[in-house]
Order: structure tokens, then sequence, then C-alpha cells
């Protein structure tokens, strides 16, 4: 059976929160957050919260050619 702790104090339940978070790989990090969004999902009654706008992932703006260049 898992170990119930009471908070006295906030800071107690975040600094407990940010070492269990910095002991995980980013793999785990990463399956963590999709497990997060599914419950988020569920509790939302099977919805989004946002709606995708179609845009993609943009990693970097394009640069613009310099005068004669193509």
């Amino acid at each position: 059976m898992a170990q119930v702790n009471i908070y006295t104090e906030k800071r107690d339940l975040e600094l407990e929160r940010m070492q269990r978070h910095y002991a995980l790989t980013p793999e785990q990090r990463f399956y963590d957050l999709i497990k997060l969004c599914r419950f988020s999902m569920k509790m939302a009654g099977r919805t989004t919260m946002g709606e995708p706008q179609g845009k993609g992932i943009i990693i970097r703006k394009p640069v613009k050619p310099e005068h004669g260049e193509f």
C-alpha cells in the first residue's frame, strides 16, 4: 500500500514534486505528459481543451534571401 503524506506547507509538496520529476528520464517525462493529457481528456468528457490550428510545428523562421539570391 502506498504511503500517504500530509503536507503542512505547499512548499513541501512542490519540492517533492520537483524531486520526483527530476528523477525521471526524459522518456518517462514524455510518457507521463501523454498520460496526463489522456486523463484531462477523460475528465473533460472526451473533448480536448483547445482546438488544433493546423499550423503544425514551427521549428524556425524562414530566412529571407538577400537581394540577388533565390
